[in-house]
């Protein structure tokens, strides 16, 4: 015998509904969270210190960054090893840049996130199949 939507459908609301709730849960996480980071990124004067620590920290690696990238558009011949040093060093800069730019932008990443999911929460706090 074949199960129909009937037969089923009590079942489908409760894994939607548990679904829904799961998205409830999560989007309010996200909520706090970015509500928590807005707050340290407005008003705590560490915030400004802990930026200031991570600028300074990723200077000299630009900086690096930059030299060894002139190095490697620079026309002078370079043997295997040289140019593969470079490009070692190329990317262990740029990564180590990109880390810091993370730093930095997590707190305003997070502040959006939550916002995105304070605007979710609105439409997800009603059932949809109704």
């Amino acid at each position: 015998m074949a199960l129909s939507y009937e037969d089923i459908s009590p079942d489908l609301r409760k894994v939607a509904e548990q679904n829904r709730e799961q998205k409830i849960v999560q989007l309010r996480h996200q909520v706090r969270v970015g509500e928590g980071m807005q707050a340290l990124t407005l008003s705590d004067p560490n915030w400004q210190i802990f930026v200031s620590h991570i600028t300074a920290l990723k200077a000299p690696h630009e900086s690096h960054l930059k030299a060894v990238e002139a190095r490697l558009l620079d026309r002078k011949f370079l043997d295997d090893k040289e140019y593969g040093q470079l490009k070692l060093e190329q990317i262990e800069c740029k990564t180590r840049v990109d880390d810091f730019n993370l730093m930095l932008n997590l707190a305003e990443a997070l502040v959006k996130q939550g916002q995105k999911a304070m605007e979710e929460l609105t439409g997800v706090a009603k059932p949809t199949w109704d």
